[in-house]
Parts: C-alpha cells; structure tokens; sequence
C-alpha cells in the first residue's frame, strides 16, 4: 500500500503527481493499493486538482488532521510504503520520485512473497525487529459512492473542539486496511 498526504495548494505535490498516475498505471489493485489522503485542503479544491492533473485512486479528507496526526505528518507531501502484514517499511518526506516508488513497491511485493511461502512452511511471522503502525485510519465522514474525493461539502468540517474526539454519529466510521485492497 502507498499512503500519500497530499494538498492542492502544495507545489512538490504537483511535482510528485506524475509519478503516482505512473504507479497506478504501473501496477495492478491487487497488487499495489495507493490511497491519497487529503491534508488541509477541502473537497472543492482536490477534486479541481485530480481534473487537472489525473489520478483515479482513492483519495480521502482529513478534515481534522486526525489521522496525519496519527502518522506523524507534518508536512505535504509524505508518503508511506506498507506491506501487506501492515509494516511500515519506509516513509517518504517531499515529493517521490519514480525510482524510490519503484523499488520500495518492487521490495514489498517480494517480501510479501518470501513472507508467504515462509509461513507456510514454519507458520511464524517476520522479525518483530521491524518498526511498524497499525494501519487504521479514522475518517470522520461519509465514503460516497461515486465521487472520488470522500468528505464534507467544503472539506472543513469538524465536530467539537479541539481535542474533543467529537460526539459519536453516523458520519464516522473506523477503516482497517490491510494492504491487500480490502478494508
């Protein structure tokens, strides 16, 4: 999975675009899950930018910075590298280029290779030596199903004040991804 926190006011956001329509184009859903989340930006804003300079992925708000926060973002663009075991095997600072994607995807997809056939054959997982994050992200809106940016209408929208997690509704819901596609 490619994890990318982006904005459209951001000009290596720009830079970096090229080479993430190149990754979706490059690998499969089933092999590469790239989702792009939103940071500091609204809905109008993003969507504008996705028109202008392509990408069909999954993009997501953030409109309370809660799960940039949660990945130690501070900053656009930064990107995250996950194996499908939910490892963080290397985030990015700046823009991506080809290159790094490249081989941090092509040294994904072997590892979960190797890590297969090694649990099948010793059913035990890879060195907790690793530095990894759960892979659960908490959006707080509502994942339509036919737009491409998911979020308020502006983007901006955020229950309660600060630090308050906001009172429990129906527009809040709880992700868990795997790295295979599926959540």
């Amino acid at each position: 999975m490619i994890l990318n926190f982006w904005a459209s006011w951001c000009i290596p956001c720009r830079t970096e675009h090229p080479v993430l329509v190149q990754t979706e184009r490059t690998w499969d859903d089933s092999e590469v899950v790239l989702l792009g989340v939103v940071y500091q930006d609204s809905r109008a804003n993003a969507e504008r930018f996705l028109a202008q300079y392509g990408g069909d992925w999954t993009h997501v708000l953030d409109p309370s910075q809660r799960t940039a926060i949660d990945y130690g973002v501070y900053g656009v663009p930064e990107t995250f590298f996950i194996g499908r075991d939910g490892h963080i095997s290397h985030k990015k600072v700046g823009p991506v280029t080809w290159d790094l994607v490249r081989y941090q995807v092509d040294s994904l997809l072997a590892v979960s290779c190797f890590v297969g056939q090694r649990r099948q054959r010793r059913r035990h997982s890879v060195s907790a030596m690793r530095r990894w994050l759960p892979i659960t992200l908490v959006l707080a809106f509502q994942l339509p199903g036919n737009g491409r940016v998911a979020g308020g209408r502006d983007g901006s929208r955020n229950r309660g004040g600060p630090g308050d997690r906001g009172a429990p509704d129906s527009r809040r819901r709880s992700i868990r991804i795997d790295g295979s596609g599926r959540s």
